[in-house]
């Protein structure tokens, strides 16, 4: 009778050990963001486990139940790295917000709250509308107030709506010449309820006679508007790895999660990055620049203001004036920026001078000099501007400082303890128009640099004062004149870097002339 053939698991485990090593080689050499100079180091060593376990797998017993103890356990590691890489791929995805075909405008229809009509007797007398309600439907008989110089177009749609709704043969307008007529006639008692497109709130709110608009007033109705994609956003087909490219960093002044294409800019950042020389330069514009604005007509307004018909808008403005390609774009809000912090494990910056907030959040004081920033004191440092020397264009000071601090704290080898903990933080934070594949390419190529990257920064100034705007006509607001000097400096600037010169930090023409009116 023959005796059956022994299984030998010292050969079977470590033959599983070098399929898992080999899965493990392509795994790991796949992902997008592996630094290339890694791949022979990573093979020579996946080669040197599987040599020395073979050595081990013949000199040991065929019955020794260590040597395939070892494999297995080897053979384990490479497989969870297998499965962990891809899942690390998946989080990266997870990044960036997809830039949407469409959007949606939101039109509110605003009444006073029943606290500010029994504040306003007089003025609420008039109104059909005794108590606020949140139904619509108790609103048929009462009077709608619109304003005929800006978002023509969502007004009326919003009444065509409204007319549905109310299921009425017609909506009682009363009409006005522009937004502060309207906003007048409503606060006298003349209409019951104001339409009024939800990206003009902010600005109302910034003037001392609204400044409570939104503790005055309730949203009763809210009509979503689909609006087309941008079909100005440029589509550019460059690899960003080894050719020097605009970005447009746009900072949305909504506090929600939510990102959008479309509302103001607190921040208007042009960066340019030179993947050749690893330089990247900054240059912060004030949200208040008195630009051209594209969708109407050219017409002079507030950069932040240019944000409102979409971050396509914007990008062209800004090309335009400034006469230097803007390739891609970038979204992030403010609620998201402490996110972006805390993921990095907070900031490290060099505060040029000492200031107070004046926030009650706890994070008031800012001393002068090396300090370290959490996520909620980062927040409140991009964010002051009251209280600041010079007002806004302080503030653009700190943006810029901030971000320049992140940009190091992401490109610095330490990063790699935190990648989980950061791809986990900084998931839907961005909305762009880079493909993420071409990012990760790009940060692959950063850790196979060893010098780092040579961040240069401006942030521009400006001669503050008062005049009309395009979008918001019938009121003069504050607005900042950019300065020619320093606009032709940083022109210059951008242009050697999509160059691929190498530049280095200068001192900016004109700094000492920025002239900040308090607003």
């Amino acid at each position: 009778m023959k005796r059956k053939r022994q299984l030998n698991w010292n050969l079977l485990t470590w033959l599983v050990l070098v399929i898992c090593s080999i899965i493990c080689f392509i795994s790991v050499t796949s992902f997008a963001a592996f630094p290339q100079r890694y791949k022979m180091p990573l093979l020579i060593g996946l080669v040197a486990i599987a040599l020395i376990a073979l050595v081990l797998t013949w000199a040991s017993k065929k019955n020794s139940k260590v040597v395939p103890v070892i494999n297995v356990l080897l053979s384990l590691c490479l497989a969870a790295v297998s499965i962990f890489v891809p899942s690390l791929e998946k989080k990266m995805d997870n990044i960036f917000v997809e830039a949407p075909q469409s959007d949606e405008m939101k039109i509110n229809v605003y009444a006073f709250t029943n606290e500010y009509k029994e504040a306003h007797p007089d003025i609420m007398k008039a109104s059909n509308q005794v108590v606020t309600s949140q139904n619509i439907a108790d609103y048929a008989n009462c009077s709608f107030i619109t304003q005929n110089s800006v978002d023509v177009d969502g007004q009326a749609f919003a009444v065509a709506q409204l007319r549905n709704v109310l299921n009425v043969d017609s909506v009682w307008t009363i009409e006005k010449e522009d937004m502060w007529a309207a906003l007048d006639a409503f606060y006298s008692g003349e209409g019951e309820l104001l339409i009024l497109n939800d990206v003009y709130v902010t600005t109302i709110q910034e003037t001392d006679k609204y400044a409570s608009f939104s503790e005055d007033t309730v949203v009763v109705y809210t009509i979503d508007k689909e609006i087309s994609a941008e079909e100005e956003i440029p589509v550019v087909d460059k690899d960003i790895t080894s050719v020097p490219f605009t970005v447009m960093v746009a900072g949305s002044d909504t506090r929600s999660r939510s990102l959008s294409q479309y509302g103001r800019t607190d921040v208007d950042i042009i960066m340019t990055v030179d993947p050749v020389n690893y330089q990247v330069l900054i240059v912060s514009i004030p949200r208040d620049a008195y630009i051209p604005n594209p969708s109407l007509g050219n017409g002079m307004d507030k950069l932040t203001h240019l944000g409102n018909a979409g971050i396509g808008n914007t990008m062209k403005g800004v090309a335009n004036y400034f006469n230097v390609p803007i390739e891609h774009y970038v979204i992030v809000n403010f609620a998201t920026f402490q996110i972006i912090v805390d993921a990095v494990g907070g900031i490290d910056i060099d505060n040029p001078y000492e200031f107070s907030a004046g926030h009650d959040a706890g994070y008031g004081y800012f001393p002068a000099g090396n300090i370290h920033l959490s996520g909620p004191e980062a927040l409140v440092y991009v964010r002051e501007r009251q209280n600041l020397p010079n007002g806004d264009y302080g503030r653009n000071e700190h943006q810029v400082i901030a971000l320049k601090a992140i940009i190091d704290k992401l490109t610095s080898p330490s990063i790699l303890t935190r990648y989980n903990d950061i791809l986990n933080g900084l998931e839907g934070q961005f909305l762009t128009s880079m493909d993420p594949s071409d990012i990760y390419k790009l940060a692959g190529a950063t850790l196979d640099h060893d010098g780092g990257w040579n961040v240069i920064t401006y942030h521009l100034g400006g001669i503050g004062q008062y005049a009309q705007t395009a979008s918001i006509p019938g009121r003069d607001l504050y607005v900042a004149a950019l300065m020619e000097t320093q606009m032709e400096f940083v022109v210059d600037q951008i242009n050697k870097v999509l160059n691929s010169e190498v530049i280095t930090q200068e001192e900016i023409p004109d700094a000492d002339n920025t002239v900040y009116i308090p607003n």
